[in-house]
């Protein structure tokens, strides 16, 4: 069973009592949140130990849709460990210098765009598969899951 970190966290910010309204669902995992009239593009991603990175993907599709945010909940060996919230014209800048790529196997397509937020040397990068930028340090727009809080709380 994979761990849906963002149905843990909004369960932490409802116990935090921070107003959360679920937009948007696919299959069960949150795909849009409105927090304080901001919307948040929601993503979960588990760490790779190996790698030493967060991997996802995005829908084709939503290069379409109005956000103020991308929400990444983080998590491994069962412990929600980190929160990026990272504004959404950043995204949207790296979704507009990418490529989707398919990621069925043919004859089967679903375009998504392919990114990574990488941990190495004390420092978080993003990054998007197939992109004309180059890595972006985000480490301003991660918090740890207490810190976190205090960010929806000051929206």
């Amino acid at each position: 069973m994979r761990n849906k970190w963002s149905s843990i966290f909004v369960k932490i910010l409802g116990e935090q009592n921070v107003d959360i309204k679920i937009i948007n669902t696919v299959n069960g995992w949150i795909e849009k949140l409105e927090i304080r009239n901001k919307i948040f593009f929601v993503k979960s991603a588990s760490y790779n130990t190996n790698r030493n990175l967060y991997f996802s993907g995005i829908d084709k599709n939503k290069i379409n849709d109005t956000n103020d945010y991308m929400l990444v909940c983080g998590g491994f060996n069962s412990e929600l460990i980190d929160i990026f919230i990272i504004p959404w014209e950043i995204i949207l800048k790296l979704l507009n210098n990418s490529v989707p790529i398919n990621t069925y196997k043919l004859p089967k397509e679903y375009l998504q765009y392919k990114f990574y937020i990488i941990f190495r040397n004390n420092t978080y990068t993003l990054s998007f598969e197939k992109c004309q930028i180059p890595h972006l340090k985000i480490n301003q727009y991660r918090y740890w899951v207490e810190n976190s809080i205090d960010f929806f709380r000051s929206l």
